[in-house]
Parts: C-alpha cells; sequence; structure tokens
C-alpha cells in the first residue's frame, strides 16, 4: 500500500453543488399531521443520514477562501453522525496542504490563510500571485449498508501550480466505524482486485498490456501496481482515486477508476457493501 495523508485531509474543489443529490428530509406542504401521526414520526428509525448545506465564503482582495460542507443534522447511529462530523470539521479546519496547526473552527481557517496570504504579499509585493482555497465535502453516496463521504480541495499558494487533492472515506451506517478494503472484498479476492484496478487504470491512461507503468511515466515502487487508501463505495461501485504526485508526476494529474458493481460480485465480502441486495 501506498502512504497517504491521514485526518486532516488536503483535498481538492469541484462547484458547490452539495445540496443537489442528498439532501433529504425536507418539509413538503400539505395537511397537518394529528397528535398520533406525529408520535409515530417522531419515534420512527432514522434511516438514512440528512443534512443542511452550510458555506464560508471570506474574501481578503485579491485573495479567496469559499468553504461547502454538509452539516448532519440526524443519522442511521449517532455514531455515524458523529464519525461524519468530525470527518467533515477535521477537513475544513486542516491547514492547507497539511503544514501547519489545524484551527479552532472553518471560518478561523478561512482566516489564517488570508492571513499568510496578505503577510506573503507585504514580504513579496513583486512576486505574490492571489491566494485561493476551496473546500468541498458531501455525501458521496449513502445505502443501508454503507455511507461515503468525499472531501475535495484546491488551493493555490503561489508558485508554478496550485494542488487539487481528492479523499474518500466510507463508513459503517450502524457503528460510525470507517471502512477499510477488508470490510469490502474477500482476502482471496484482493487480488483479483489488483488486477482489475490495473487493467482499468491502464484503460484511464491508454497504456497497452504489454507496455510498463514505469515506461509511460508511472512511479509504483519497483514498477508493480498497487491500490490507492483512497477507496469508497458509490453507486457506480468502487471507486479508487489517485492524488498528483501519489504514483506519477504533477504532469500526469490525478487518477480516477470505478470498478462496477458487476465485476465486484464475484470478490465481494459477504454481507457486505459491495454485495447483491444494495447499490
Amino acid at each position: 500500500m501506498l502512504s497517504r495523508p491521514v485526518l486532516p485531509f488536503r483535498l481538492a474543489a469541484l462547484p458547490l453543488l452539495l445540496c443537489a443529490f442528498a439532501c433529504t428530509g425536507s418539509e413538503e406542504s400539505g395537511p397537518a399531521p394529528d397528535s398520533n401521526a406525529s408520535s409515530a414520526t417522531a419515534s420512527a428509525p432514522v434511516t438514512a443520514v440528512t443534512f443542511e448545506p452550510r458555506s464560508v465564503e471570506k474574501k481578503d482582495d485579491p485573495s479567496t477562501v469559499s468553504f461547502s460542507s454538509p452539516v448532519i443534522t440526524a443519522a442511521p447511529s449517532e455514531a455515524l453522525k458523529t464519525a461524519l462530523t468530525q470527518a467533515i470539521n477535521d477537513f475544513l479546519t486542516a491547514p492547507p496542504a497539511g503544514d501547519g496547526e489545524k484551527s479552532s473552527t472553518p471560518e478561523a481557517a478561512a482566516d489564517e490563510f488570508l492571513a499568510q496570504a496578505r503577510s506573503t504579499r507585504k514580504e513579496n509585493p513583486d512576486e505574490a500571485s492571489p491566494w485561493s482555497l476551496s473546500r468541498l465535502a458531501e455525501i458521496a453516496y449513502q445505502d443501508p449498508k454503507v455511507v461515503s463521504l468525499r472531501l475535495s480541495e484546491e488551493a493555490y499558494q503561489g508558485g508554478a501550480h496550485g494542488l487539487t487533492t481528492v479523499h474518500y472515506a466510507s463508513f459503517d451506517p450502524a457503528t460510525g466505524r470507517r471502512l477499510g478494503l477488508a470490510d469490502l472484498v474477500t482476502p482471496e479476492g484482493e487480488a483479483r482486485l489488483l488486477e482489475i484496478g490495473e487493467r482499468e487504470l491502464r484503460k484511464v491512461h491508454e497504456v497497452p498490456p504489454e507496455q510498463s507503468l514505469a515506461e509511460v511515466g508511472f512511479t509504483f515502487e519497483g514498477g508493480k501496481f498497487v491500490l490507492s487508501e483512497e477507496i469508497a463505495v458509490l453507486a457506480e461501485g468502487l471507486a479508487i482515486h489517485y492524488n498528483p504526485y501519489e504514483i506519477a508526476p504533477y504532469a500526469m494529474g490525478p487518477t480516477e477508476i470505478v470498478i462496477p458493481r458487476s465485476e465486484l460480485a464475484p470478490i465481494a465480502k459477504p454481507g457486505g457493501p459491495l454485495g447483491p441486495g444494495v447499490g
């Protein structure tokens, strides 16, 4: 396995469309329910994660900060609600690029970033470019067996280019425990998953089977394909994400492959999130 940053994350940004697909629990207009119906509704178990969108927008011309995230309002278990809330907060309050101390709040993290930008401009007025930091946390997928987060960041702090990163995390709805590969496929299936993963990576980058990965620029140790630890269960299957510099030079960019559920069925852990009956 390749090493990767541990929470707090260094992550990349997407457009702010956080609540478009998963923000459940909104009220609909209609006749007021009677007291018995209200009581039944109140006692009904929560079967899905619900949330409200939250944003932090700050600017210190010419530098900008934009955060978008879900505030978890309910979940199938308190343990899951706590785990999701903690993961999102750790992401939003982390220092850019993982360098420095964690901030107390997302607002404080934004202020600290802008303060660093001001200081840099003051020290190097002829060289400093506008800094920017954008973070997006979203519920990427959920069903009765799994809830997956996608945490992304795009940061520019001067230099030749910015850095865009994505991190995934999947959780057990009942316990809030973060799931790993062993929770998704059988021990015997991991070797098969490596074969499928390498095939998909070659397909994405148009590398023929007879050509070595090192020959086209990949930096896998010993030239041997390995799975990233940035994995998550999605509706389509298992997403595996490699950030810039993780397996290749920056110029090759990030790589994300998604292995379809149909191909994972023979190696899925029985009763796990990738098994039959979900998705």
